[in-house]
């Protein structure tokens, strides 16, 4: 068989039926202008999509990273549909960049049925479910990062805002939320900010949480205003923290005002970060058994809550209000794993600025085995959460136990700032592990050297890891929550951070990266066209067309 042509039209000389959303046993409306249908056959490793779309130009579907969600890095197909003729034209691409898709060596695709009418197009169509190249994404279990737009023309122009990101479960078992417990009770916290007319600001508010003795949070949800606000939402930090004086932003901030962050502040009165929110991100709902404490029976309990919010306001507009927070489930029955959150890489952005014009730059930091041999016990990390800015284009982290590499926890290849989430793990990291995390960045768009630190403009290489059971220190009356890089300043330089804010007793006089793990071990995987590829052997080359029930007559079909 030979390889596959760019363009595949199939035209359907029998069986020929009009689109039928009844035939799928699910839909899912994806944006106002697309709706998406689909049934899956495992056993014969298939799936059947139908795509309906307000449009009578082009239509795309992407399946993408599954920890980015954005266009690059994405597996796409494109379809249009000729008014007259009514004839498809089948697309099978991928992105690396936000540049125009690649055609793929193979297209895997097959049509099922298309049509256009009532300034509509349909177009049905399967594939295999698995892939054996790596121009293509499988579908999976559980949710999955999808992305769609669409043309105004049947030629494959730039789709301008009619795009759109989302999440879809296309098959696998349904997991049922663990909140169920009937005590629960839920408490809303709202900003009340106004945001100055410049372009980065810092707002801090605290917040009592119930007067209870002791419970446990299980669920962060966040609200996001839908104001004119919602466009200067950059990200969203939730401290545990407590009133321990005047000096805490518990006392300093009980009115929304202007704040350095909290992190690196050692009386700031704050423990840990609770919860993450960056555009993309979504709530989360701690695994069954385990919460955050709150209350007052552990010295880790948490009796307030601090939002931290970084808003970027590029137009200086004057006088926009923000009510955005956070909703909190808790129950006063105590879960048995208390959870806790830590920070590695460079958690205080103190690492050297990044030269102007690099395609690539490369960050890498460490939390030590010298550090994780101090915990008294493993823990479980349940939640990921890896955060650059702007010039961002890369990150992992890599788990070594006894110097042998032992996992990447998490890793995304094509970072894109609007696509931050918190990504769902299970792994464990036992006392004595390492783990080094990875930053690569472009500059290619800067004029000027990028600095690390706060500002929208400035750079960052964090990776949160939400943990249980929580390592408590009782030296530090607090919990371990920051391991990685720190430029401590002069008489210090370069060293590790290792446990909290207390920088007298945590520093550890270790040069950062402690142990070079070179980023080329570890090659971005997807997109990566193999020669050696026959396309009569790849996953998506055979498929059958009987979920439909009709005879088709296939002719001239990719050939």
């Amino acid at each position: 068989m030979k390889q596959l042509s760019l363009v595949l039209t199939t035209l359907f000389i029998l069986g020929c039926v009009a689109f039928n959303p009844a035939r799928y046993s699910n839909s899912q409306l994806l944006s106002p202008f697309f709706r998406l249908h689909w049934s899956v056959d495992e056993p014969n490793d298939l799936i059947y999509l139908g795509l309906e779309a307000n449009t009578t130009g082009w239509v795309g579907f992407g399946i993408s990273e599954s920890t980015s969600g954005s266009m690059p890095g994405s597996d796409i197909l494109m379809a249009a549909v000729d008014a007259t003729t009514q004839q498809a034209t089948l697309f099978d691409r991928y992105a690396v960049g936000y540049i125009d898709p690649i055609p793929d060596s193979c297209q895997d695709w097959r049509l099922v049925s298309a049509s256009e009418s009532n300034s509509k197009t349909f177009v049905e169509v399967t594939r295999k479910l698995s892939v054996s190249s790596s121009e293509d994404r499988p579908f999976v279990a559980g949710d999955m990062q999808v992305i769609i737009a669409i043309g105004a023309s049947d030629s494959l122009v730039y789709h301008g805002s009619t795009r759109h990101a989302t999440v879809v479960k296309f098959f696998g078992p349904t997991i049922n939320s663990n909140v169920n417990e009937k005590d629960t009770q839920l408490v809303s916290l709202r900003m009340n900010s106004v945001i100055p007319n410049q372009f980065t600001t810092y707002i801090c508010q605290s917040f009592a949480l119930p007067a209870v003795a002791d419970g446990s949070i299980v669920r962060f949800d966040p609200i996001i205003d839908t104001g004119v606000s919602s466009t200067m939402a950059h990200h969203m930090l939730v401290h545990a923290c407590e009133d321990n004086g005047p000096n805490s932003y518990v006392q300093q901030f009980q009115q929304a005002g202007e704040c350095g962050s909290p992190v690196g502040n050692p009386f700031s009165g704050c423990k840990m970060i609770a919860f993450i929110w960056a555009v993309g991100t979504s709530a989360l709902e701690l695994p069954a058994g385990v919460g955050f404490r709150i209350g007052n029976a552990t010295s880790y309990s948490i009796s307030h809550l601090v939002i931290e919010f970084h808003y970027t306001n590029p137009s200086g507009l004057v006088g926009v209000s923000d009510k955005s927070g956070v909703d909190i489930t808790w129950t006063p029955t105590v879960r048995p794993m208390d959870a806790g959150v830590m920070t590695l890489g460079d958690p205080l952005v103190s690492l050297p600025p990044i030269a102007p014009n690099l395609k690539v730059h490369e960050v890498e930091t460490t939390c030590p085995s010298e550090c994780t041999a101090t915990w008294p016990h493993p823990v479980t990390v349940f939640s990921e959460f890896l955060h650059m800015h702007a010039v961002g284009a890369r990150m992992l982290t890599n788990q070594f136990r006894n110097n042998s590499y032992l996992r990447t926890t998490n890793r995304i290849d094509f970072y894109s700032y609007g696509f931050q989430q918190l990504t769902h793990v299970d792994y464990e990291i036992q006392p004595g592990d390492r783990l080094n995390t990875h930053c690569l960045f472009d500059t290619t768009t800067r004029g000027s050297q990028t600095k690390f630190g706060i500002g929208s403009l400035d750079e960052m290489c964090m990776d949160f890891i939400f943990y249980y059971p929580v390592i408590e220190v009782p030296a530090l009356n607090d919990t371990f929550n920051l391991c990685g890089y720190l430029n401590a300043g002069p008489g210090f330089g370069e060293v590790t951070i290792c446990g909290n804010n207390n920088f007298a007793l945590t520093i550890v006089p270790l040069p950062n990266p402690v142990v070079n793990d070179p980023i080329d071990r570890y090659p971005i995987t997807f997109g990566i066209t193999d020669p050696s590829l026959r396309c009569d052997n790849v996953a998506g080359s055979a498929s059958s067309l009987s979920f439909f029930g009709g005879l088709f007559i296939l002719i001239g079909l990719f050939f």
